[in-house]
């Protein structure tokens, strides 16, 4: 064989790149449906809210008439006081996730500059970015996953204070359980 005959070389660290990438490809397409599928926290949330002022709005009680040493009024300004700190964590949460995003995002062109350094050939400058980009998205995927662990933790917190809530003012008589 001659080099008409022998077609093009491709280099390694290309061959390697390319399947670097389809690897995390396949990987991903089967992650992304369970991605989404953990996506539902914030449809939990939005229920819970709901549930929240439906339940303030058939419940029989009446807080006129109770003093703020009865039970019932205390056990709700504590309920209040615990959502508010589930909603100041829940921002807190957002906000260190939009900020490790953002940091991603600020890294990706120097991560870039660096890795293509000191290519000799256009296929290991392609093997290169290639390598790169996938480390770029992995880093995306794992700020991403971390951001959908952070909306699960806050859906559970958020309804188990809504149970604790109802059954703490049934419990004390501000509310008729309606709705068991």
């Amino acid at each position: 064989m001659d080099a008409i005959t022998m077609g093009p070389m491709i280099d390694p660290a290309l061959s390697e790149a390319i399947k670097h990438w389809n690897d995390y490809a396949s990987e991903s397409a089967q992650n992304m449906h369970a991605l989404l599928a953990t996506l539902d926290p914030l449809q939990g949330a939005l229920q819970v809210g709901q549930s929240v002022a439906e339940a303030v709005r058939f419940a029989h009680w009446t807080p006129a008439g109770m003093s703020l040493a009865n039970p019932a009024i205390f056990s709700l300004s504590l309920a209040f006081k615990e959502l508010s700190n589930i909603q100041l964590a829940a921002l807190n949460r957002g906000y260190e996730g939009y900020t490790q995003l953002l940091k991603t995002t600020l890294g990706i062109g120097q991560q870039l500059a660096e890795t293509m350094q000191g290519a000799a050939n256009p296929q290991q400058l392609l093997a290169a970015y290639l390598e790169a980009s996938l480390n770029i998205a992995k880093q995306y995927e794992a700020d991403i996953s971390n951001q959908v662990s952070n909306l699960n933790d806050l859906q559970a917190a958020y309804n188990i204070w809504f149970q604790r809530t109802l059954d703490s003012l049934i419990e004390k008589g501000a509310l008729e359980p309606v709705f068991s």
